[in-house]
Protein backbone atom coordinates (compact mmCIF):
# COMPACT_ATOMS: atom_id res chain seq x y z
CA UNK A 1 0.00 0.00 0.00
CA UNK A 2 1.74 3.30 -0.75
CA UNK A 3 1.89 5.66 1.46
CA UNK A 4 -0.09 8.33 0.02
CA UNK A 5 -4.26 8.07 -1.00
CA UNK A 6 -5.72 10.74 -3.50
CA UNK A 7 -8.82 11.34 -4.68
CA UNK A 8 -9.73 12.85 -7.91
CA UNK A 9 -9.24 16.71 -8.54
CA UNK A 10 -12.50 18.48 -8.27
CA UNK A 11 -13.21 19.46 -12.16
CA UNK A 12 -13.86 18.30 -15.37
CA UNK A 13 -13.10 14.56 -15.88
CA UNK A 14 -12.09 13.81 -11.99
CA UNK A 15 -14.82 15.74 -10.03
CA UNK A 16 -16.25 13.91 -7.00
CA UNK A 17 -18.92 16.13 -5.35
CA UNK A 18 -20.02 15.36 -1.67
CA UNK A 19 -23.88 15.95 -1.11
CA UNK A 20 -23.09 19.08 0.74
CA UNK A 21 -21.07 20.50 -1.75
CA UNK A 22 -23.19 24.04 -3.30
CA UNK A 23 -21.58 26.46 -5.29
CA UNK A 24 -22.62 29.40 -4.43
CA UNK A 25 -23.21 32.77 -6.57
CA UNK A 26 -23.13 36.10 -5.51
CA UNK A 27 -25.29 39.10 -6.48
CA UNK A 28 -23.45 42.00 -7.95
CA UNK A 29 -24.26 45.64 -6.43
CA UNK A 30 -25.06 48.46 -8.70
CA UNK A 31 -22.18 49.49 -9.87
CA UNK A 32 -21.49 46.04 -11.55
CA UNK A 33 -19.12 45.21 -9.08
CA UNK A 34 -18.52 42.39 -5.93
CA UNK A 35 -18.90 43.43 -2.78
CA UNK A 36 -15.52 41.33 -1.97
CA UNK A 37 -13.88 41.96 -5.05
CA UNK A 38 -12.14 45.03 -4.06
CA UNK A 39 -10.99 43.12 -0.68
CA UNK A 40 -9.77 40.48 -2.44
CA UNK A 41 -7.79 42.57 -4.51
CA UNK A 42 -5.92 44.94 -2.15
CA UNK A 43 -5.45 41.65 -0.17
CA UNK A 44 -3.51 40.15 -3.11
CA UNK A 45 -1.95 43.54 -3.35
CA UNK A 46 -0.85 43.50 -0.30
CA UNK A 47 0.56 39.90 -0.33
CA UNK A 48 2.56 40.56 -3.55
CA UNK A 49 4.46 43.31 -1.49
CA UNK A 50 4.66 41.16 1.21
CA UNK A 51 6.45 38.25 -0.72
CA UNK A 52 9.00 40.58 -2.22
CA UNK A 53 10.75 40.48 1.46
CA UNK A 54 10.33 36.38 1.60
CA UNK A 55 13.69 34.19 1.85
CA UNK A 56 13.73 31.99 -1.67
CA UNK A 57 12.60 28.93 0.44
CA UNK A 58 9.95 30.08 2.06
CA UNK A 59 8.71 31.58 -1.78
CA UNK A 60 8.38 28.39 -3.06
CA UNK A 61 6.23 27.04 -0.55
CA UNK A 62 3.84 29.99 -0.22
CA UNK A 63 3.67 30.11 -4.16
CA UNK A 64 2.76 26.12 -3.95
CA UNK A 65 0.25 26.83 -1.66
CA UNK A 66 -1.32 29.69 -3.78
CA UNK A 67 -1.41 27.28 -6.62
CA UNK A 68 -3.04 24.90 -4.69
CA UNK A 69 -5.90 27.07 -3.83
CA UNK A 70 -6.39 28.53 -7.52
CA UNK A 71 -6.58 24.93 -8.91
CA UNK A 72 -9.14 24.59 -6.06
CA UNK A 73 -11.20 27.47 -7.40
CA UNK A 74 -11.10 26.99 -10.63
CA UNK A 75 -12.13 23.31 -10.50
CA UNK A 76 -15.22 24.74 -8.51
CA UNK A 77 -16.21 27.11 -11.25
CA UNK A 78 -16.27 24.05 -13.69
CA UNK A 79 -17.44 21.17 -11.32
CA UNK A 80 -20.15 19.21 -13.05
CA UNK A 81 -22.55 16.97 -11.77
CA UNK A 82 -21.63 13.07 -10.62
CA UNK A 83 -23.29 10.64 -12.98
CA UNK A 84 -27.22 9.01 -11.74
CA UNK A 85 -26.84 6.34 -9.61
CA UNK A 86 -23.43 7.90 -7.70
CA UNK A 87 -23.91 7.37 -3.65
CA UNK A 88 -25.14 10.44 -2.25
CA UNK A 89 -22.67 9.99 0.79
CA UNK A 90 -19.76 11.12 -2.16
CA UNK A 91 -17.85 7.92 -1.28
CA UNK A 92 -16.50 7.08 -4.33
CA UNK A 93 -15.00 7.94 -7.42
CA UNK A 94 -16.17 8.66 -10.95
CA UNK A 95 -14.68 9.68 -14.59
CA UNK A 96 -15.24 11.12 -18.15
CA UNK A 97 -13.32 8.65 -19.86
CA UNK A 98 -11.99 4.73 -19.81
CA UNK A 99 -9.47 3.85 -17.36
CA UNK A 100 -5.96 3.87 -19.15
CA UNK A 101 -2.93 3.69 -16.61
CA UNK A 102 -3.39 0.45 -14.27
CA UNK A 103 -2.25 2.29 -11.61
CA UNK A 104 -4.16 5.36 -10.91
CA UNK A 105 -6.95 5.34 -13.33
CA UNK A 106 -8.34 1.74 -13.17
CA UNK A 107 -10.82 0.72 -10.97
CA UNK A 108 -10.57 -2.30 -8.52
CA UNK A 109 -13.58 -4.35 -7.13
CA UNK A 110 -12.47 -7.73 -4.77
CA UNK A 111 -13.79 -9.73 -2.31
CA UNK A 112 -10.72 -10.95 -0.38
CA UNK A 113 -10.23 -13.84 -2.47
CA UNK A 114 -11.04 -12.50 -6.02
CA UNK A 115 -10.50 -9.64 -7.56
CA UNK A 116 -10.44 -7.65 -10.75
CA UNK A 117 -8.99 -4.45 -12.19
CA UNK A 118 -11.95 -2.87 -14.26
CA UNK A 119 -10.69 0.10 -16.89
CA UNK A 120 -14.18 0.77 -18.08
CA UNK A 121 -14.44 0.25 -21.80
CA UNK A 122 -17.55 0.16 -23.94
CA UNK A 123 -17.52 -1.94 -26.46
CA UNK A 124 -15.11 -4.07 -25.21
CA UNK A 125 -14.52 -4.60 -21.32
CA UNK A 126 -10.81 -5.42 -20.44
CA UNK A 127 -11.27 -7.23 -17.09
CA UNK A 128 -7.67 -7.99 -15.57
CA UNK A 129 -8.53 -11.11 -12.78
CA UNK A 130 -6.82 -12.14 -9.71
CA UNK A 131 -6.41 -14.85 -7.27
CA UNK A 132 -5.66 -14.66 -3.65
CA UNK A 133 -3.20 -17.89 -4.08
CA UNK A 134 -1.45 -17.15 -7.52
CA UNK A 135 1.86 -15.11 -6.68
CA UNK A 136 4.98 -14.78 -8.38
CA UNK A 137 6.93 -16.83 -5.17
CA UNK A 138 6.88 -20.86 -4.52
CA UNK A 139 4.55 -22.72 -2.68
CA UNK A 140 2.93 -21.59 0.97
CA UNK A 141 5.94 -22.11 3.16
CA UNK A 142 4.09 -20.24 6.21
CA UNK A 143 0.91 -21.58 7.12
CA UNK A 144 0.13 -18.51 9.73
CA UNK A 145 0.29 -16.51 6.09
CA UNK A 146 -3.48 -15.27 4.91
CA UNK A 147 -2.58 -13.02 2.05
CA UNK A 148 -1.51 -10.32 4.37
CA UNK A 149 -5.06 -9.66 5.78
CA UNK A 150 -5.73 -8.22 9.09
CA UNK A 151 -7.28 -10.80 11.92
CA UNK A 152 -11.52 -11.02 12.04
CA UNK A 153 -11.06 -9.65 15.46
CA UNK A 154 -9.70 -6.41 14.00
CA UNK A 155 -12.52 -5.86 11.37
CA UNK A 156 -14.28 -3.70 13.75
CA UNK A 157 -10.99 -1.36 14.41
CA UNK A 158 -10.03 -0.73 10.78
CA UNK A 159 -13.71 0.00 10.15
CA UNK A 160 -13.22 3.09 11.99
CA UNK A 161 -9.81 3.39 10.84
CA UNK A 162 -11.27 3.48 7.05
CA UNK A 163 -13.92 6.36 8.16
CA UNK A 164 -11.17 8.30 10.19
CA UNK A 165 -9.34 8.19 7.03
CA UNK A 166 -12.07 9.14 4.71
CA UNK A 167 -12.74 12.05 6.78
CA UNK A 168 -9.56 13.42 6.51
CA UNK A 169 -9.16 12.85 2.74
CA UNK A 170 -12.36 15.37 2.11
CA UNK A 171 -11.25 17.89 4.92
CA UNK A 172 -7.84 18.13 2.86
CA UNK A 173 -8.02 21.41 0.83
CA UNK A 174 -5.83 19.26 -1.97
CA UNK A 175 -7.42 15.75 -1.06
CA UNK A 176 -4.07 14.18 -0.06
CA UNK A 177 -3.37 12.86 3.12
CA UNK A 178 -0.01 10.84 4.63
CA UNK A 179 -1.78 8.93 7.35
CA UNK A 180 -3.13 5.60 5.84
CA UNK A 181 -0.45 3.40 7.79
CA UNK A 182 -3.05 1.85 9.99
CA UNK A 183 -4.26 0.30 6.97
CA UNK A 184 -0.88 -1.51 6.63
CA UNK A 185 -0.43 -5.26 7.54
CA UNK A 186 3.09 -6.42 9.16
CA UNK A 187 5.42 -6.97 6.38
CA UNK A 188 5.84 -10.83 6.46
CA UNK A 189 7.10 -13.58 3.95
CA UNK A 190 4.96 -13.26 0.43
CA UNK A 191 5.22 -12.56 -2.97
CA UNK A 192 3.84 -10.19 -5.81
CA UNK A 193 0.48 -11.30 -7.14
CA UNK A 194 0.56 -12.33 -10.43
CA UNK A 195 -2.84 -11.89 -12.56
CA UNK A 196 -4.65 -14.89 -13.66
CA UNK A 197 -5.56 -13.59 -17.08
CA UNK A 198 -7.62 -11.03 -18.41
CA UNK A 199 -11.71 -11.55 -19.30
CA UNK A 200 -12.68 -9.94 -22.40
CA UNK A 201 -16.22 -8.84 -23.22
CA UNK A 202 -17.08 -7.63 -26.09
CA UNK A 203 -20.50 -6.59 -27.68
CA UNK A 204 -21.49 -6.16 -31.67
CA UNK A 205 -21.96 -2.00 -31.61
CA UNK A 206 -20.25 0.27 -33.41
CA UNK A 207 -20.73 4.06 -33.80
CA UNK A 208 -20.16 7.34 -31.79
CA UNK A 209 -19.91 7.02 -27.88
CA UNK A 210 -21.79 9.55 -26.03
CA UNK A 211 -23.04 10.01 -21.97
CA UNK A 212 -20.20 8.34 -20.97
CA UNK A 213 -19.48 7.91 -17.00
CA UNK A 214 -17.84 5.16 -15.06
CA UNK A 215 -17.45 5.45 -11.49
CA UNK A 216 -16.79 3.36 -8.24
CA UNK A 217 -19.21 3.05 -5.08
CA UNK A 218 -17.02 2.46 -2.44
CA UNK A 219 -20.26 2.42 0.00
CA UNK A 220 -21.00 -0.90 -2.14
CA UNK A 221 -17.82 -2.01 -3.78
CA UNK A 222 -19.68 -1.92 -7.22
CA UNK A 223 -17.97 -0.13 -10.54
CA UNK A 224 -20.63 0.86 -13.24
CA UNK A 225 -19.93 1.88 -16.83
CA UNK A 226 -22.61 3.64 -18.14
CA UNK A 227 -22.83 4.88 -21.84
CA UNK A 228 -24.68 5.83 -25.22
CA UNK A 229 -24.03 4.25 -28.36
CA UNK A 230 -25.79 3.72 -31.68
CA UNK A 231 -29.01 4.98 -30.17
CA UNK A 232 -29.03 2.54 -26.98
CA UNK A 233 -27.68 2.88 -23.83
CA UNK A 234 -25.73 0.63 -21.84
CA UNK A 235 -24.96 -0.11 -17.92
CA UNK A 236 -22.40 -2.71 -17.04
CA UNK A 237 -22.04 -3.65 -13.47
CA UNK A 238 -19.20 -5.32 -11.57
CA UNK A 239 -18.40 -6.39 -8.32
CA UNK A 240 -17.26 -9.48 -6.05
CA UNK A 241 -19.34 -11.74 -3.88
CA UNK A 242 -17.91 -12.99 -1.05
CA UNK A 243 -20.84 -15.59 0.15
CA UNK A 244 -20.86 -16.22 -3.80
CA UNK A 245 -16.94 -16.42 -4.27
CA UNK A 246 -17.79 -15.25 -7.53
CA UNK A 247 -16.79 -11.55 -9.25
CA UNK A 248 -19.94 -10.42 -11.73
CA UNK A 249 -20.11 -8.66 -14.78
CA UNK A 250 -23.83 -7.53 -15.42
CA UNK A 251 -24.72 -5.49 -18.32
CA UNK A 252 -28.47 -3.76 -19.50
CA UNK A 253 -29.39 -2.34 -22.54
CA UNK A 254 -32.07 0.02 -23.02
CA UNK A 255 -32.85 -1.72 -26.35
CA UNK A 256 -32.18 -5.52 -27.76
CA UNK A 257 -29.03 -6.77 -25.99
CA UNK A 258 -26.40 -7.02 -29.13
CA UNK A 259 -24.02 -10.00 -29.61
CA UNK A 260 -21.90 -10.62 -26.56
CA UNK A 261 -19.16 -12.26 -26.61
CA UNK A 262 -16.71 -13.28 -23.90
CA UNK A 263 -12.85 -14.81 -24.39
CA UNK A 264 -9.99 -15.01 -21.59
CA UNK A 265 -6.94 -14.17 -22.47
CA UNK A 266 -4.23 -16.18 -20.54
CA UNK A 267 -1.44 -13.76 -20.69
CA UNK A 268 -0.60 -13.37 -17.03
CA UNK A 269 1.77 -10.94 -16.70
CA UNK A 270 4.74 -9.36 -19.32
CA UNK A 271 7.85 -11.13 -18.45
CA UNK A 272 5.77 -14.71 -17.51
CA UNK A 273 6.28 -17.53 -19.12
CA UNK A 274 3.62 -18.82 -21.33
CA UNK A 275 0.85 -21.00 -19.92
CA UNK A 276 0.11 -24.20 -21.47
CA UNK A 277 -3.47 -24.21 -22.96
CA UNK A 278 -5.99 -27.46 -23.12
CA UNK A 279 -9.36 -28.45 -23.56
CA UNK A 280 -10.18 -30.46 -20.30
CA UNK A 281 -14.22 -30.97 -22.11
CA UNK A 282 -16.22 -29.54 -24.78
CA UNK A 283 -16.81 -26.33 -22.14
CA UNK A 284 -13.62 -25.73 -19.93
CA UNK A 285 -10.17 -24.80 -20.50
CA UNK A 286 -7.39 -26.30 -18.63
CA UNK A 287 -4.51 -23.49 -17.96
CA UNK A 288 -1.14 -24.93 -16.50
CA UNK A 289 2.06 -23.29 -16.01
CA UNK A 290 4.54 -22.12 -13.50
CA UNK A 291 4.79 -18.42 -12.58
CA UNK A 292 8.44 -18.34 -13.56
CA UNK A 293 11.72 -20.49 -11.93
CA UNK A 294 11.43 -21.23 -8.82
CA UNK A 295 8.02 -19.82 -8.57
CA UNK A 296 4.94 -22.04 -8.11
CA UNK A 297 3.07 -24.51 -10.57
CA UNK A 298 -0.30 -23.21 -11.16
CA UNK A 299 -3.77 -24.74 -13.12
CA UNK A 300 -6.69 -22.48 -13.94
CA UNK A 301 -10.00 -24.06 -15.28
CA UNK A 302 -12.10 -21.72 -17.10
CA UNK A 303 -16.15 -22.92 -17.49
CA UNK A 304 -18.72 -21.45 -19.77
CA UNK A 305 -21.66 -21.49 -18.21
CA UNK A 306 -24.94 -20.48 -20.14
CA UNK A 307 -28.94 -21.01 -20.29
CA UNK A 308 -29.13 -23.27 -23.70
CA UNK A 309 -30.86 -20.55 -25.72
CA UNK A 310 -27.95 -17.85 -25.05
CA UNK A 311 -25.23 -20.29 -26.25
Amino acid sequence: MGAKTTRPARGQGGSMLPAHDVIKVQRHDRHGARPDALKAFLLLASCLLAFLYLPPDLWTSVMRMLKERLALLVGAGTAQSAPPGFPSSGNGLWYRQPGKDWNTELLPIGNGYLAAMIPGGTHQEVTQLNLESLWTGGPFQDPAYNGSNWPASRRGKLAKEMQQIRNSIFASLTGTIDNVEELAVPIGDYGSYAGAGYLLSTLDVSGRVSDYFRWLDLDNAVARTQWTQNGTSFLRTSFCSNPAQACIEHINASNTLPTLTYALSTTLEAGLPVPNVTCLDSSTLDIRGQVGAPGMVYELLARVQAPSAAR
